[in-house]
């Protein structure tokens, strides 16, 4: 890209700067001074108020949460003040305020304060103006899902070196911490250059190969790994093909099926068609990665990407076919993924009988490729026949109608490369790539106030697709009927209905659930010889399987807290011990109370990713529920206090440890009210399983199991004896857990961090939750017609 095409771009990030200043500012100037009406109640009310019940831990002498009440105004254009009152509202509102150890006021002073704050921040939000003043852009997933879907179904990841999505209140998609910086930029150049080579694509169309290898030719009779690490893999010939055992190690990388000196002679879409059947003695499924690249390399290949998961059927020989692009001079190749069900065991390693594989193309109906017909059109010959199909392309790409200006410099700047020597092929991935790295491409730009039509149909797509608007919201939106409530409701349901909706659902329960999370710390192998890729894969599964069955049957957002059925495969249903579920489909279950499942808090997914690699940890477990279900954010522990040491010796148990830690003054406060949250998940165990008997840290294998002791008492001093006592407990806190869940959704929904002057929405799609049975896809479609929804 020449200097001046750098410097244009430049200028259009600063000009996106200037942008978000005068979207942040108030539509009016209007005075903003405290009448005399709110100081009187303020002086005679609400000070008095905070004097008795609050000040003693928030004032002067001890500041507990970091937030001084004694030094409160009545002033709510102050931001920071404005956020610390909504602070007093939110503890009163969910009875954390004043703790439940103190003398409560009468419910109709806590009342009166409550509703005294709410009316302030409505009437700051009135004049301010109601913007959020936030613009963020797109995410790593969105970016990668919009030019998949920009470019037809392209199927090319340019995201790998980008940096990782920072994460704020749980969601990657937060505008309010969203920064692009120089390196971004470069970053966004290089993925736009990427792309634009694959998408351009003009000339002759390159002859359709067809070639197919016995597996026989794909693999080594046998192979090791050097030295002391155990065998990776063993091989047997058979009348239908070749059986190939697996270990966990297999997940590193060895052990693949590939063809030695094959490479794709021309890039294009090629199937991929695997024949074979998988073998396990456990009952299990068995799962082949399909992996494209330029290495094929046996042993800890790199540079290849994942194209698909195929799950083989079990002694029934299959033909599975993947329709994928590939770059020229890539190789493709086949791996486990799931491994061995036990290691010790070799008569219980998953198997795959592999007959062949075949790789045909480049496929392509028409000519020039669909993915180059979305930017020259289908009649394209010379850049004569360039202004109609670059309006389209620029539409779609901008996700708005492009200015004639827009336009007019797009193909100028096609001609220009032209000029200069490059090919018409050349010239044109240039202005794809600036495009690809424009501020209207990256950012999801929205002007203050009601949003048109357009900016609805982006709302729209990225919350629920997490990717661009297709052709029915763009063509509702060319026709004004975005904001109609029966339109809304329509296209809420088609798009639910659409399988795009399956990135909504791996995209929020990735973040509040944290399936994200379950990989990121490997259980301790000895300590935990059942746990592999496969029954990781499941945990997933389950977790995204059970949010589906409640959003697409519109079920009771309370099942989180506790249900009476469970979604399961049948590894899951294994791991808990459930009989009866055979096969890798995820079906609905009814539970048993001997199960001891149900709800989110007994999923092996959440169960797991808040242990540690060789034991629970009730802390991490307390502050999930708090902040997850509860909608209660426990403050960070004081810089003084010591971490709980692990007790080498196994003299005692972790409960036993915990309870000698809130002896600690300034740790006391906190853990009364995170442990016993935690503290009653203790049955289940670092992976999520059932237990009764615990054996203290640090204790040899010889040394005696202890009971596990579940007990505890709420912060509120309600007692209870076991875990489904607990879990009881907590599902009566149906008005904490409808607002925290509201939360969640509206900050996801709306791409930012929510403050006080949501309040008033949020307290509407409570109450919305509340009348309708607390049913979620009644909640979404109220959400999307708010006005929080439809104005920036």
């Amino acid at each position: 890209m020449k200097v001046h095409d750098i410097r244009n771009l430049l200028f259009s990030f600063i000009g996106l700067s200037m942008f978000l200043v005068l979207a942040g500012r108030p539509a009016a100037q209007e005075d903003k001074r405290v009448t005399d009406s709110e100081t009187k109640v303020f002086h005679r009310t609400v000070q008095p108020f905070l004097r008795q019940n609050c000040i003693r831990c928030h004032g002067a002498k001890e500041t507990n949460g970091d937030i001084r009440l004694d030094e409160l105004t009545a002033d709510f254009a102050d931001g920071v003040n404005a956020q610390h009152w909504k602070s007093v509202m939110d503890a009163i509102n969910i009875g954390a305020m004043p703790p439940e150890d103190e003398k409560q006021p009468p419910g109709e002073k806590l009342t009166q304060v409550s509703d005294w704050i709410l009316d302030q921040l409505r009437e700051a939000k009135r004049r301010a103006g109601g913007s959020s003043g936030v613009i963020r852009h797109l995410n790593n997933q969105e970016y990668r899902n919009t030019i998949r879907d920009l470019f037809a179904d392209m199927d090319y990841d340019p995201t790998q070196p980008f940096l990782d999505d920072e994460v704020v209140n749980g969601f990657d998609n937060d505008g309010t911490r969203m920064f692009t910086s120089s390196y971004s930029l470069r970053e966004y150049l290089v993925a736009g250059k990427q792309v634009a080579e694959r998408a351009i694509v003009l000339g002759d169309k390159p002859p359709t190969i067809k070639q197919t290898w016995l597996a026989k030719d794909l693999v080594k009779e046998k192979e090791f790994v050097k030295k002391n690490w155990q065998r990776v893999a063993s091989c047997e010939n058979h009348k239908d093909g070749v059986i190939r055992n697996e270990t966990n190690y297999g997940r590193l990388g060895g052990s693949r099926f590939a063809p030695a000196k094959f490479r794709v002679p021309a890039s294009g879409i090629y199937a991929i068609r695997a024949k074979g059947y998988g073998i396990s003695p456990a009952g299990s499924p068995v799962i082949l990665g399909l992996d494209k690249g330029a290495s094929n390399h046996t042993f800890f290949p790199t540079g290849l990407t994942r194209v698909a998961n195929l799950n083989f059927s079990l002694n029934e020989m299959n033909t599975y076919e993947v329709f994928t692009h590939l770059d020229s001079g890539d190789a493709v190749s086949l791996r486990f993924v799931n491994g061995t069900q036990n290691r010790r065991n070799s008569d219980l390693f998953n198997s795959v009988l592999l007959h062949s594989l075949e790789v045909e193309g480049p496929l392509s109906e028409s000519w020039p490729p669909e993915r180059t017909q979305v930017v020259t059109g289908p009649e394209f010959k010379d850049i004569g026949d360039f202004g109609e199909s670059a309006q389209g392309f620029l539409l779609r790409a901008y996700r708005r109608p492009p200015t004639s200006a827009e336009i007019r410099f797009f193909i100028d700047h096609v001609k220009r490369r032209m000029r200069e020597n490059h090919s018409l092929e050349e010239s044109i991935e240039i202005a794809v790539q600036f495009v690809l790295a424009s501020p209207e491409f990256l950012f999801l730009k929205e002007k203050p106030g009601p949003l048109d039509d357009y900016a609805i149909a982006s709302r729209l797509s990225y919350f629920l697709w997490s990717t661009m608007p297709d052709e029915k919201l763009f063509e509702l939106a060319h026709r004004g009927q975005l904001r109609e409530p029966v339109v809304l409701r329509q296209q809420f349901e088609r798009m639910l209905a659409d399988s795009k909706s399956e990135q909504f659902i791996k995209q929020f329960t990735g973040q509040w659930l944290g399936t994200r999370l379950v990989d990121d710390m490997r259980p301790d192998p000895k300590l935990f010889p059942t746990y592999n890729r496969n029954l990781e894969l499941a945990m997933i599964g389950e977790t995204e399987a059970f949010f589906k069955e409640i959003l697409s049957n519109n079920l009771s957002v309370l099942n989180f807290l506790d249900s009476d059925f469970a979604v399961l495969d049948q590894t899951m249903a294994e791991f808990y011990g459930i009989p009866d579920v055979e096969g890798p489909e995820f079906r609905r279950v009814a539970l048993k109370p001997e199960y001891h499942r149900g709800g989110v808090m007994t999923q092996a997914n959440m169960l797991r990713h808040t242990s540690l690699d060789y034991r629970t940890h009730p802390i991490r477990r307390g502050i999930w529920v708090l902040e997850n279900l509860l909608g209660s954010t426990p403050p960070p522990p004081p810089p003084d206090v010591p971490p709980i040491e692990p007790d080498v010796r196994g003299a005692s148990t972790l409960r036993e440890r915990l309870a000698l830690h809130r002896k600690h003054s300034s740790c006391n406060g906190c853990h009364r009210k995170i442990d016993p949250y935690g503290l009653a998940l203790e049955n289940f165990d670092a992976i999520g399983a059932w237990r009764e008997m615990e054996r203290p840290e640090g204790a040899n294998r010889r040394s005696k199991s202890l009971p596990v002791d579940a007990s505890g008492d709420m912060p509120n001093g309600e007692h209870y004896e076991t875990f489904e006592q607990f879990r009881s407990l907590v599902a009566t806190e149906q008005d904490k857990f409808s607002r925290c869940f509201v939360e969640k959704i509206m900050s996801f929904a709306l791409g930012r961090s929510l403050d006080f002057s949501d309040e008033e929405t949020i307290g509407h799609l409570v109450s919305v939750l509340k009348k309708n049975d607390h049913r979620m896809q009644d909640l979404i479609l109220s959400l999307i017609q708010s006005d929080a929804f439809l104005t920036k």
